[in-house]
């Protein structure tokens, strides 16, 4: 049930025909692999060309080396946590998951993650910036509204999460 290779064609019956009479090392190991062929029309050459490499980045098969290797190997997820708090976090980059933007390093995340904390005033503990058992520093410096600690409602820190998201997320 594993992908093990995605691409395109105008002519699919001939592709897939290459493939399977093809005496490369590639060919070969993908006639011995395989299980079953399905295709999907697409309405253009450029639709097919992005559908291709989107499926490549989402499925990574084994045969398509060139287009797997993301450049953009962090990401910043979204959810709630158990008190309905929206928390920010940098992890790698998953194609299953909604990402709300992307990073080339773990670092270049975590300072785009402070500055917003700055700018929209939220809590770095709730960003996975700190991880503290109680409140976080910046709290103690009165640079944090307490949500961290329940002070600050989920709904008045959820809407300030919210613009955040609204302003640095694309259709």
């Amino acid at each position: 049930g594993d992908l093990i290779y995605i691409g395109k064609s105008k002519n699919i019956k001939q592709r897939v025909n290459q493939h399977f009479t093809g005496e490369s090392k590639k060919s070969k190991k993908i006639q011995n692999e395989v299980f079953a062929v399905t295709f999907e029309e697409t309405g253009s050459e450029l639709i097919a060309l992005l559908k291709e490499s989107e499926e490549i980045k989402i499925n990574k098969p084994i045969y398509n080396r060139a287009q797997r290797k993301n450049l953009f190997q962090w990401a910043l997820y979204a959810e709630k946590d158990n008190l309905g708090y929206i928390c920010l976090k940098v992890d790698k980059a998953d194609g299953r998951k909604k990402e709300l933007t992307s990073f080339i390093t773990l670092q270049e995340g975590r300072n785009f993650l402070f500055k917003m904390a700055e700018d929209f005033n939220l809590c770095q503990k709730l960003l996975g910036l700190y991880d503290a058992k109680d409140a976080c520093f910046q709290y103690n410096l009165k640079q944090c509204n307490g949500a961290c600690v329940g002070v600050e409602s989920s709904d008045d820190y959820n809407q300030r999460v919210t613009q955040f998201i609204n302003k640095y997320t694309l259709e």
